[in-house]
């Protein structure tokens, strides 16, 4: 097996009941699989059967993510420790035995039948008085964990790290307590302003006058993009970029050739072959130069680039105006591809009359001009390439200082200084106080972290020699990865997961689908199947139904008739207004009870907020928004857009308006068509022959300016 391939590993289920709380593990969870009721189930059991609050890391991608978990993991210990009340109680076998028939909580079944074997010597004389294991146990443990619940740390795996930093300052390091920078990527905008600066000063006069006249030299932004990307994969190498040198010396003498042999006398030699009725014009090859083109690089574009040049053509050659005639002319010689044509002539030419057109002293100029014009520009090209590597080695090198000096540090650049600090010697030190300090962890979105983040897990919780003295849990899904533009990739997540298998470690799978009807599950798997491989050794396997067929679509009488539909439609079809008609059509069907959700024995109504509308960008929901509001329908929509450009935001500025300028007669006639006002259409027929209507609604307008 080499380390790019994924290990073959035995999937467990139910890492609920199987997980055991030491060793390494690893849970896959698709996409509605019951993953935030899996884990917080799993920390009860975690916090009952091994670790207090303050001994337990769970860590996720977003805050908000990190808070809904743990407040489920709040909500799940209350649950099992009302549970846990009631079974203290228990003085007989029978309702010993009652209770745990009753129990349709798979973590209560767990957590019960744990405890029960040794309830209390009120059942079992001959137990031990001092054994734990037992309910009235369970139940004091549960309080307690509960009372301390906020010393479990639960967040995002950056803000554990800068946690840990904190609290091994010196083992790390990390001394100087410093903040988050408000805005992390000025320091890389003033390390490039600076930097590319100082080399401008550096350079030639003449090279900065070109680059900035043809465009070349990018702003700060243009070369922010890359930088900030190998700042997110700072592990990786970059590939060393050499520094061309651009020659104009021997460059300049072929522009001034071009000029000089831009004369009447070529000019007239060359006239029977572009003019529209020259002798040679019909001998032009179609294929290279329709509608005339051939005709217009010798009257337009060559003339016109000769003036440009003007008096200064060593830099005037690279502005973008005199460029865009020279690709033109340059078509006299290249395809498209940029290989050079034969010749641009059709056979019934004769050798001799095309020996005098590439013979003619300009036509051999701008030849001789032209290989000389793409060295220089793909010397150019290299030069920017360049200034990217050598920008991106710069602020690499110097960002670190730059933020201690100002006392302030990134999530990256605290995540780079953590997995620097755990290498060596002193690493192994501080590695294994952490995890003496923290022996388990969870980390929800494994796939998406990155590979110094990894690198910090591997060396606290997935140590060779240490792994089996704590517990490392990851979850899941590799088909989900959405954090590759900070560094997060699934060849990470491969070596994690081979790395998780090499040492003996466990996989599970959650495989039931609880967000589906049985129908669509069943669908999709059929459609995924086509396709298992999703390439990079990631493997679509298919789920199976949490919900029983007692839950199901009913569309006008009949069951989960079509779970997954494929609309095909025509070239240039308004899809926007397609979508949104559609959308009414099936709220009119729900209207008519020929639409809804049947869950066993309740029937449940189809309403437009159980309807959800997915696009490529904004602007498509943007326009499927402007159609689904023309027709009445309630948006919710969380998108980069101001609360402003919403029809009820409009609505109040109308009525605001109004009431600043009841006076004007169209203020007031759209603030009146407000829902706010309700004005009916009937009442402004009014309005045109009853003018005292329309000024009861100006005078109440005026008092409430007032």
């Amino acid at each position: 097996m080499t380390s790019n391939m994924k290990a073959t590993v035995h999937y467990q289920d139910q890492p609920l009941k199987h997980l055991t709380l030491s060793g390494l593990h690893l849970i896959e969870a698709s996409a509605g699989t019951g993953k935030t009721w899996t884990l917080s189930s799993l920390m009860v059991r975690i916090l009952v059967e091994r670790y207090l609050p303050r001994q337990v890391i769970a860590t996720t991608f977003t805050r908000a993510a990190a808070a809904e978990l743990k407040s489920r993991i709040r909500k799940r210990l209350q649950e099992i420790y009302q549970h846990a009340k009631v079974w203290q109680s228990f003085n007989t076998e029978e309702q010993i035995a009652q209770a745990e028939m009753s129990l349709s909580d798979p973590l209560a079944q767990i957590i019960f039948k744990q405890f029960k074997t040794e309830n209390s010597s009120k059942i079992n004389p001959q137990a031990d008085e001092n054994s734990t294991h037992n309910f009235v146990y369970l139940a004091n443990r549960l309080k307690l964990v509960i009372d301390s619940l906020d010393e479990l740390f639960v967040g995002t795996i950056d803000s554990f790290i800068q946690k840990t930093l904190r609290e091994f300052a010196f083992d790390s390091g990390e001394v100087q307590i410093r903040q988050i920078a408000e805005n992390e990527k000025q320091y890389p905008y003033q390390l490039v302003h600076d930097e590319l600066r100082a080399w401008l000063q550096q350079q030639p006069q003449e090279l900065v006058d070109v680059l900035l006249v043809s465009g070349k030299l990018g702003s700060v932004d243009h070369y922010l993009s890359t930088i900030h990307n190998t700042l997110n994969f700072n592990q990786a190498k970059l590939q060393v970029v050499d520094e061309p040198q651009v020659d104009f010396a021997g460059f300049h003498p072929y522009v001034h050739q071009v000029i000089e042999q831009f004369n009447d006398e070529n000019m007239a030699a060359l006239r029977p072959y572009f003019d529209l009725k020259g002798e040679h014009y019909k001998s032009v090859s179609g294929k290279y130069f329709k509608n005339d083109k051939f005709h217009y690089i010798f009257t337009e574009n060559l003339p016109k680039a000769i003036q440009l040049l003007g008096q200064d053509s060593d830099l005037n050659y690279f502005s973008a105006l005199a460029q865009s005639h020279f690709t033109e002319i340059f078509k006299l010689f290249l395809k498209g591809d940029g290989q050079y044509k034969d010749n641009v002539f059709k056979q019934i030419c004769s050798e001799e009359d095309k020996e005098k057109f590439y013979q003619n002293p300009l036509i051999q100029a701008l030849f001789a001009l032209c290989p000389q014009s793409q060295k220089i520009h793909h010397d150019l090209a290299q030069l920017d390439l360049y200034l990217h590597y050598y920008l991106t080695v710069q602020v690499k090198q110097k960002l670190p200082h730059l933020l201690y000096q100002s006392g302030e540090t990134t999530f990256s650049q605290q995540t780079r200084s953590l997995s620097d600090a755990l290498t060596g010697e002193r690493g192994k030190v501080l590695a294994e106080a952490i995890q003496q300090r923290y022996p388990i962890i969870l980390v929800d979105e494994f796939q998406d972290t990155n590979q110094e983040q990894d690198n910090m897990l591997q060396a606290v919780w997935r140590d060779a020699t240490r792994y089996t003295q704590g517990c490392f849990i990851a979850v899941g899904d590799p088909k989900q990865a959405i954090y590759g533009f900070r560094g997060g990739d699934v060849l990470t997540y491969l070596n994690a997961f081979n790395d998780i298998a090499s040492k003996h470690g466990s996989f599970y799978r959650l495989q039931h689908n609880f967000r589906s009807t049985p129908r669509l599950v069943e669908a999709v798997d059929a459609l995924f199947q086509r396709q298992m491989q999703f390439g990079e050794e990631i493997d679509y396997y298919p789920a199976q139904a949490g919900k029983d067929g007692a839950s199901y679509l009913v569309e006008h009488g009949e069951q989960d008739l079509q779970p997954l539909r494929f609309v095909e439609l025509e070239k240039d079809a308004n899809e926007a207004y397609l979508i949104a008609h559609k959308i009414r059509e099936l709220l009119i069907y729900a209207q008519e009870d020929k639409l809804f959700l049947k869950d066993a024995d309740a029937k449940i109504k189809i309403e437009a907020s159980d309807i959800a509308v997915l696009a490529n960008s904004h602007h498509q929901l943007s326009e499927v928004q402007k159609q689904l509001e023309k027709l009445g329908i309630d948006v919710n929509r969380t998108a980069q857009r101001s609360v402003f450009e919403s029809t009820a935001a409009k609505d109040v500025a109308a009525v605001l308006v109004a009431i600043e300028r009841p006076e004007r007669d169209a203020v007031l006639k759209r603030a009146l068509l407000t829902p706010l006002i309700g004005v009916k259409a009937s009442d402004f027929q009014r309005f045109s022959t009853d003018a005292d209507a329309l000024s009861l609604h100006m005078q109440q307008f005026r008092q409430a300016r007032q």
